[in-house]
């Protein structure tokens, strides 16, 4: 069987294999830097390997040092492995109670600001946009409920070109009627044929991008900052790069919504919780000296980016 093929690629031992590992996952990362203009050397090691590994037995390579000139060779191989890494797994309403959750805490947001200003939202990892429309459908709801009306712009964002593009036509299998209930689908989707689209006046208020977050200007003046389990493929030192980030990005009270398995670690003075258990926070405005050792630490990525 092919599964034989890579299990001993990353369970080399003795000094002399860990360097010559480590070497071919720096001329990985390389190859797919030179091929993609993408770095993946700051995501979890745990996530690339086992992509790494599944493309070698999809191309039946059984080492590291077989895989790099494979790569060397096939310079489509660095597009395939950057595909791999970026698979989404994405839903609408994914942890539903975490959404009911979120649901009181906007109705507190919406009812404290000028309804002639938009409500700004930042969806980065938006994948193939079906958090983002979850987003909206809520804040929609929320405004009803509170019999107010103000303009929604949302920026949905993703390294994966692909995804963003499927996002951006809002077409999607007639299964999502397993997450979204009938009054959304009848209120925010038409059916048509085996699918379900969104509705364009729905469509019109988000705009799609290619971003990598890491690299990239983040946006500014954000009410609410939706990046749910794009942390958990970062590392540590990255992670904690980029809450300061969303903390820039975020305006005076903005709230910054998690995944259920995320964090704002060592960042809990900058973002006290709202509900710790749905991973809900809310931005503090902290001391000038606190925001100036942020701001010249360096987790300033335009600074640092040529």
């Amino acid at each position: 069987s092919l599964a034989g093929y890579s299990k001993k690629a990353f369970s080399e031992d003795g000094t002399t294999a860990i360097a010559a590992q480590a070497d071919c996952i720096e001329k990985i990362f390389l190859l797919l830097r030179q091929h993609t203009k993408h770095d993946f050397s700051q995501y979890k090691p745990a996530t690339l390997h086992r992509r790494i590994e599944r493309r070698m037995i999809v191309n039946q390579i059984d080492n590291l040092a077989g895989y790099v000139s494979f790569m060397e060779q096939h310079t489509a191989e660095a597009q395939a492995l950057f595909k791999d890494f970026l698979i989404s797994v994405t839903g609408f309403f994914r942890d539903q109670e975490a959404f009911v959750a979120l649901e009181s805490h906007l109705k507190t947001l919406i009812s404290h600001r000028s309804p002639t200003s938009p409500l700004r939202i930042w969806v980065p990892g938006c994948a193939t946009g079906e958090e983002a429309y979850s987003i909206i459908m809520i804040v929609r709801e929320c405004l009803g409920e509170l019999n107010q009306d103000m303009d929604i712009q949302v920026f949905a964002t993703d390294l994966d070109e692909e995804a963003v593009n499927r996002g951006r036509r809002g077409i999607y299998p007639v299964g999502i009627g397993a997450d979204v209930s009938a009054e959304r689908l009848r209120r925010f989707f038409i059916r048509t044929g085996d699918t379900y689209v969104i509705k364009k006046e729905i469509r019109e208020k988000v705009v799609f991008a290619v971003q990598d977050i890491i690299k990239d200007p983040p946006f500014s003046k954000v009410d609410l900052i939706c990046c749910r389990n794009l942390l958990i493929y970062l590392n540590g030192d990255l992670q904690a790069r980029l809450l300061p980030l969303l903390y820039y990005s975020l305006s005076k009270d903005g709230v910054l919504f998690l995944g259920a398995s995320e964090n704002v670690g060592k960042h809990s003075d900058l973002f006290p919780a709202l509900d710790n258990k749905w991973k809900i926070y809310q931005r503090r405005d902290v001391t000038l000296l606190k925001r100036q050792q942020l701001q010249f630490s360096p987790l300033d990525f335009q600074r640092e980016t040529p």
